[in-house]
């Protein structure tokens, strides 16, 4: 097991957080019990998506990182990073929530916009990614009943920030070798140490990297 690097968001003030469950610049769309889900290629909504190694300095945030797909069409991709953890603590955050969990660093866009994801079909305005996997939602429903909410909160992974390519741009970066694609589901993003995730679902997918994850990444060396 490796040591987790935590990023720092210390440069954000804590009450200009927007903790939004869906951002204004994505479409939201109530949970369905059968939601259509849009493949361009292999990837698609819900679609997990696995660093290869050997990425430059300059980009080495995205090391080793898995980014959960939540939109994806002609017009670009948005996804979170759901393997690397905030220097913010969530009740830092939101304290509004009155709950001491850890906030996920979910990229390195709109990093004052906090999202979550969760299996909660009950929450409005949730968007369904597929393996039993809901993301954001309305956060006043989620305030309003705090109180009932309480227990269930740490079925809830909250994330700083976003993950964003352009038109055509994930498709340019797998032709030119730097992902996988894979699939998850809630189980597995709950319970799943973050630092192990990475190598974990390389060997789930039988890929000889995963062997050598507890390793440093020769790439930042």
């Amino acid at each position: 097991m490796h040591e987790t690097s935590k990023y720092s968001i210390n440069r954000i003030r804590y009450k200009s957080f927007l903790y939004y469950g869906v951002t204004k610049n994505l479409r939201v769309m109530k949970p369905k019990s059968k939601t259509k889900i849009r493949e361009i290629g292999e990837i698609k909504i819900g679609s997990l998506m696995l660093a290869k190694p050997f990425w430059s300095n300059d980009v080495k945030i995205y090391s080793r990182s898995t980014i959960l797909i939540i939109d994806h069409s002609y017009k670009g991709t948005t996804g979170i990073m759901i393997n690397k953890i905030c220097d913010v603590s969530l009740i830092d955050a939101i304290p509004e929530l009155n709950y001491n969990a850890p906030l996920y660093f979910g990229g390195p866009i709109n990093q004052k916009v906090i999202s979550f994801i969760h299996g909660n079909a009950n929450v409005p305005g949730a968007f369904y990614l597929g393996n039993s996997i809901f993301w954001g939602g309305h956060i006043d429903y989620i305030l309003d009943n705090n109180g009932a909410f309480q227990s269930n909160l740490k079925n809830f992974r909250f994330y700083a920030g976003l993950v964003q390519w352009g038109a055509g741009q994930l498709e340019q970066e797998m032709n030119d070798e730097k992902w996988w694609v894979s699939e998850t589901n809630l189980n597995e993003i709950m319970e799943v140490a973050i630092e192990d995730l990475w190598g974990e679902k390389l060997i789930e997918d039988r890929n000889l990297y995963g062997m050598f994850y507890t390793y440093p990444d020769p790439s930042m060396s």
